[in-house]
């Protein structure tokens, strides 16, 4: 039972509409490669399309936290307009054997995602959140 529940909560890779495998958008090597992304509030510089990495075979995921609460993130493996907050929890993680913090924008202290850690680390940010520059 305990299983059931902990599969809700993490992060996956299937289209709850069709329960089908999501396949990663494809995108050109150099498009928007020097883009900025910027905090949706206050426009502080959070990271840049250059930064996108790939955390299971995937940029985005779908994740529903343990209020029911669905968020669309992007990985990126640096977002130096963002601050991590509060300790680390492995408490409902989505990336298996990843400890996250909230992060929020180190200019106005909206919080734009979290910052995932273990032998690798990378920043899950809420892609509404942000924008082009």
């Amino acid at each position: 039972m305990a299983n059931r529940y902990v599969n809700f909560f993490r992060c996956n890779l299937f289209d709850a509409a069709t329960r089908k495998l999501r396949k990663p958008k494809p995108r050109k090597a150099d498009e928007n490669s020097d883009q900025k992304l910027l905090c949706r509030i206050c426009e502080q510089a959070v990271s840049s399309e250059n930064n996108r990495i790939p955390v299971n075979a995937s940029h985005d995921h779908t994740c529903i936290n343990p209020a029911g609460i669905e968020f669309h993130i992007g990985c990126f493996d640096q977002a130096p307009g963002c601050a991590p907050v509060g300790p680390a929890s492995f408490e409902h993680t989505w990336f298996a054997g990843h400890a996250w913090q909230v992060t929020v924008c180190k200019n106005c202290h909206e919080h734009l995602g979290w910052y995932f850690r273990n032998s690798t680390s990378f920043y899950g940010l809420i892609l509404n959140k942000l924008k082009n520059s």
